[in-house]
């Protein structure tokens, strides 16, 4: 392989302008960035920006910022660079050795020996996708190629001295320098399949250095003298050839090639962008700080720094900083093409394409009017036909010829909010407070005035906007519009009360290429249709906040801009088809303002479009602005703390089991992301409905049923909610127990209901075969006390399926899927309590009553259910005497709980405050049971007079049912006493005395 150097013999003088940036914003840790010294940048096919910390590595989606450190995976925090495979996997020099992230996991590659560290701050991939890289063990420096798994050395590229240059990944050709040492000629070599198959000797004293890539990946190198390292030269890198293209020598630049994409290049410390296709060098915006690294995508340039992470944009904005402009409301040119910015309550400056100036000479003006402020700028300065500049001030309109400036006033002194020419009638029109002055534009500068006294009726009083359309007419805009027939003296009122103007508030006006009349208004964007002589909202209603500004983009195309966007709208498609079509920009894409001005739109004579806003003074040229839509990417990234994978395989993901609550993240990317990303999303034959929008880039799904689920998302571009909105999904695995289903209530209620029917089939069945075994009287007896207890059981589960169903009606799932367990448990009970008396015997035992434990373990559940559905209605106490000992203790079932549900039901649900339940049990020395339910509810007689009053669905037999059965009990030998207090302080006492001589 022949190499050749290409040197030119001509230069071009370089040009670069001041004062206007490009657009930029820098990220650091404040805004969530692992660590401010960032040494390397990649922004991958999906949209992610990835920044290599010394502290850790950062995955950013235009709004968030999510890190990454050896706790996750990582061989160290200290990242040199990154690159992307063809399947969407990131590769990480961990300095030790290499990473691969997949989205899910990091996979570690440590270099087979210890001593090895990556050398330098790039790496690349070969044709296959292998990683190449360069490591040194502090004695030779050589390359590894990852394959496999294994680390392979690369033959013909061990050096001593010098390093990796850059590789070819076209012709698999790698290149190399040798010999850095002082005063020995260095070498640059390129090797191919193991040999070293040409060098180029470079001289003594010169180091080379790579400066990254083109936008079309061309590597860039650079040649500097060790001595002096502000001499440099820089080369685009081709197989066969070094092609010098910029030269600097600490003085001056020159540039000695245009090149087909743009290329950064570095004079006295700071860094320049040179433009593609030109000789024309921008200063880029970083601060006086080392460039480690840097990424050219489509919309413009990343770069790592020492002090944080930058995004520029390059893309046809430009701007002043409010430092430089402070407060810009309207914007003029010249006849020298010198600009104007009008600034509110400051000085006027001028900028003729190299420096900002203050501009004197007018403020003696306002001397003689102890009321004015020479300062107090207002909308819409003009030029006029003969190149004199009209500026509209609180004292007037401020008239320059080019030498002097003049103060033009009425009788009333009125300010003048904004200006316009109508060269055709050689007239300014003066828009003010419930005037329009038209001045004859030549001295003495006679007018005539269209105000109150002749039919100007705006009553906001306010003149914000004018603007003369193709036949003459023209438009006044304040609180509502008004069209002024000047030579008849007629106007014409478009009001929101008369129907033809659907708005209130008018903040600019526009005449397109079609001689159509728009409105930029308090309530969006509307233009005028002359068959029916009204407005229309040309939108619906679909922007969220009110339209500021309003002017032609091209003649093709219309700009208007509300609180958050400028948009970009396609006239061609709007009146071929009626759709609208825009793309917007704000922040994410080069618009750096915030709040585009009111009436705040100027073209120059280049074509230029300069925006004022409430930050920054905006500059944007219409040919180099692409205005192709980017489709937005969206990605569900992670479900609960499981991150979804790159590629995804098997397609469905299954969550933890037992969980059927969730939440997933969501990102959006894109160079189109609207100012704020809003999600709306919906769950296939779960919830079929799309949710409202929100800002929140976290979904929650909570009670979920078991089995495959599909998980839709969407999100829209800007602020117009009519735009297709783009969408993605995720289908995922629930695995819960059956009982954790959001419709287990229903089958649990089935098989509650089933329960006590197979109970009573069962009791049935016992009770007769009781009447053959015992004797006739005590089968009787037996027979009666069985009666009654059937009789309560279904009364207790009534009520406690009544709670329950209550619960679940108030969608208070959680506490009702906590609940069922309960619930479960009191039907088990429910059945011991029938089975222990399904088998009378003769005599009286154990067997036929229930435990006095298992007894407060049941009340203790039916008090808890109570207290679920009333809450804050009531509390409980239950007390059980220390030398009482429950386990011991038998007594038949159901005996207590329905005084404990007339307490809660009949004395304390009527209270108008919370009461309490006292529950008491304790021995009494004749050994006998003493149980007692206590309330301060409103007593027997107050709960009878509003029971009386009110319209019940059912009867209430608990308690005559319990009375019934002690009555029953005592003639099989038991001595139960029923003893009913009322108390005086209100509220009831009852006590149960049970003896049955059998604990």
């Amino acid at each position: 392989m022949l190499i050749r150097l290409l040197t030119l013999w001509f230069g071009f003088a370089c040009l670069w302008a001041d004062g206007q940036e490009l657009p930029y914003a820098q990220y650091t840790t404040r805004d969530g960035l692992a660590q401010m010294q960032c040494m390397a940048v990649l922004k991958d096919s999906r949209g992610y920006v990835w920044i290599g910390t010394k502290n850790g590595l950062s995955k950013f989606d235009g709004e968030h910022f999510e890190n990454f450190t050896q706790h996750d995976g990582l061989l160290k925090n200290y990242i040199q660079s990154l690159v992307e495979d063809s399947k969407g996997y990131i590769w990480i020099n961990n300095v030790i050795g290499l990473i691969r992230f997949d989205g899910t996991t990091f996979t570690p590659y440590p270099f087979p020996d210890k001593r090895m560290q990556a050398f330098g701050g790039t790496f690349w991939l070969d044709a296959d996708g292998n990683p190449i890289i360069e490591v040194g063990d502090g004695q030779t420096n050589k390359i590894l190629k990852l394959k496999k798994g294994n680390y392979i050395p690369v033959p013909g590229c061990e050096t001593k001295s010098g390093g990796f240059l850059s590789y070819d990944r076209q012709h698999d050709c790698y290149y190399l320098q040798t010999s850095q040492k002082e005063g020995i000629n260095s070498q640059l070599w390129f090797v191919q399949n193991g040999r070293r198959v040409g060098w180029l000797r470079t001289g003594p004293n010169v180091a080379w250095g790579f400066q990254g890539t083109l936008r079309n990946g061309i590597p860039v190198l650079y040649a500097h003298d060790q001595h002096n390292a502000a001499l440099r030269t820089y080369f685009t890198l081709e197989q066969d050839s070094l092609i010098p293209f910029f030269r600097t020598d600490g003085q001056r630049m020159t540039v000695l090639r245009t090149l087909p994409a743009p290329a950064l290049v570095m004079h006295s410390g700071h860094y320049y962008l040179l433009i593609a296709n030109t000789t024309q060098l921008t200063r880029l915006p970083l601060p006086d700080t080392q460039l480690w690294q840097y990424h050219f995508d489509a919309g413009g340039l990343w770069c790592a720094t020492e002090k944080g992470v930058f995004r520029i944009w390059l893309n046809g904005f430009r701007f002043f900083s409010e430092a430089d402009v402070p407060y810009c409301w309207n914007v003029v040119e010249d006849r020298n093409k010198t600009m104007w910015f009008s600034n509110y309550q400051s000085p006027l400056l001028t900028w003729n394409g190299q420096q900002l100036s203050r501009m004197k000479g007018y403020e003696s003006l306002f001397f003689k009017n102890e009321h004015a402020e020479p300062d107090n700028w207002y909308y819409h300065s003009i030029r006029d036909k003969q190149g004199h500049l009209w500026l509209p001030n609180f004292a007037g309109a401020v008239r320059y010829d080019g030498k002097h400036f003049q103060l033009i006033t009425d009788p009333d002194n009125a300010t003048t909010i904004c200006l316009l020419e109508d060269p055709e009638r050689n007239l300014i029109l003066k828009g003010g407070e419930h005037q329009v002055l038209f001045i004859d534009n030549k001295p003495p500068f006679r007018y005539t005035c269209f105000d109150q006294n002749n039919g100007f009726n705006d009553p906001n009083g306010l003149v914000l906007a004018m603007q003369k359309d193709s036949q003459g007419f023209y438009w006044f805009g304040g609180r509502n519009l008004t069209r002024y027939d000047y030579d008849r003296r007629k106007a014409t009122y478009y009001t929101l009360e008369n129907g033809k103007f659907p708005a209130k508030g008018v903040y600019s006006l526009c005449l397109d290429n079609r001689k159509t009349v728009w409105v930029a208004s308090a309530k969006g964007l509307l233009r005028y249709d002359v068959k029916q002589d009204r407005f229309r909202m040309v939108l619906n209603d679909s922007l969220v906040t009110s339209v500021m500004l309003v002017g032609e983009f091209d003649k093709d195309h219309l700009l208007f801009g509300d609180m958050h966007n400028l948009y970009v709208m396609d006239l061609l498609v709007y009146y071929q088809t009626g759709q609208v079509r825009v793309k917007a920009f704000n922040h994410h894409n080069g618009f750096m303002g915030l709040e585009p001005g009111q009436n705040g739109y100027y073209r120059d004579s280049r074509g230029r479009i300069w925006i004022t806003s409430g930050t920054v003074l905006s500059q944007l040229n219409p040919q180099e602005i692409d205005l192709r839509p980017t489709p937005l990417r969206l990605f569900i990234t992670k479900a609960g703390q499981q991150r979804i994978p790159f590629v995804r395989s098997p397609s469905i993901i299954t969550l933890p089991k037992d969980e059927n609550t969730v939440s997933f993240t969501v990102e959006t990317l894109g160079d189109d992301k609207p100012f704020f990303a809003e999600y709306s999303y919906k769950v296939d034959g779960y919830l079929d409905q799309w949710s409202p929008w929100q800002r929140q880039n976290l979904i929650t799904l909570t009670n979920l049923p078991g089995g495959t689920h599909t998980l839709r998302v969407r999100t829209h571009t800007s602020n117009l909610m009519n735009e297709q909105p783009a969408e993605t999904s995720l289908r995922f695995q629930v695995s819960i127990p059956f009982w954790r289903s959001p419709d287990f209530y229903k089958y649990a209620f089935s098989l509650g209901f089933l329960l006590i029917g197979a109970t009573g089939y069962f009791y049935f069945r016992s009770r007769q075969n009781a009447l053959r075994l015992q004797q006739q009287d005590q089968q009787l007896l037996f027979l009666q006390v069985q009666t009654l207890q059937a009789q309560l059981n279904p009364h207790f589960v009534f009520n406690v399926l009544g709670t329950m169903q209550r619960m679940i009606m108030t969608d208070d799932r959680e506490q009702a899927n906590r609940s069922l367990v309960g619930l479960a448990r009191l039907i088990r009970s429910f059945l011991e309590s029938s089975i222990q008396s399904e088998y009378p015997r003769k005599n009286r035992s154990a067997s036929f009553e229930f435990s006095l434990a298992k007894e407060i373990e049941l009340l203790t559940l039916y008090i808890e259910f109570e207290a679920l559905q009333y809450r804050e209605r009531f509390t409980y106490s239950i007390e059980v005497a220390p030398e009482l000992e429950p386990s011991v203790w038998s007594i038949p079932p159901m005996l207590v709980q329905p005084f404990v549900e007339n307490a809660i039901k009949h004395g304390l649900l009527y209270r108008d405050t919370p009461g309490h339940l006292w529950l008491r049990f304790r021995q009494r020395p004749d050994e006998t049971l003493l149980v007692e339910i206590k309330d301060n509810g409103v007593g027997r007689a107050e709960a009878r007079r509003r029971q009386a009053a009110s319209i019940r669905p059912y009867v209430s037999r608990g308690s005559q049912l319990v009375e019934r059965r002690i009555d029953t009990l005592n003639t099989l030998d038991y001595k139960i006493e029923l003893i009913i207090h009322d108390l005086p302080e209100g509220g009831t006492l009852v006590q149960l005395l049970i003896n049955t001589n059998i604990h």
